[in-house]
């Protein structure tokens, strides 16, 4: 049912709807949280082996037992805030990453050009 209301009559192969579709080549540092039981772990799976393949650095965060956002809900769940603090660090972690490489003369991921989104094989 929310499937349908986020994607209403779209194609949902399209990469603005689902980015596993897209050209992930180029994008910044991605950090990915899902709960071992959530319906979207496969996707988060996904996403995270498209994403290191297509030369992305990825930290993939799978909670045991969580359910779908539970970092939003930090006020209550100990997991939140700690994924709250793993977020914020891998921010801080990610930004130091990307100026050594400048530094180093290589091109980093981040928003150096504009995410490529356009179907794969178009």
């Amino acid at each position: 049912m929310l499937a349908k209301a986020y994607v209403g009559s779209a194609d949902p192969r399209n990469p603005l709807i689902s980015p596993i579709y897209g050209d992930l080549a180029g994008l910044s540092a991605l950090q990915i949280f899902v709960g071992n039981t959530e319906i979207l772990l496969d996707d988060s799976l996904r996403l995270a082996d498209l994403a290191r393949a297509a030369g992305v650095f990825v930290d993939l965060c799978v909670y045991p037992n969580m359910p779908h956002a539970w970092p939003s809900l930090n006020a209550i769940l100990p997991e939140g805030r700690r994924a709250l603090d793993e977020a914020a660090l891998f921010m801080k972690t990610s930004t130091l990453r990307s100026v050594g490489e400048q530094m180093r003369g290589r091109k980093s991921g981040a928003a150096s050009e504009p995410m490529k989104l356009a179907k794969k094989g178009t």
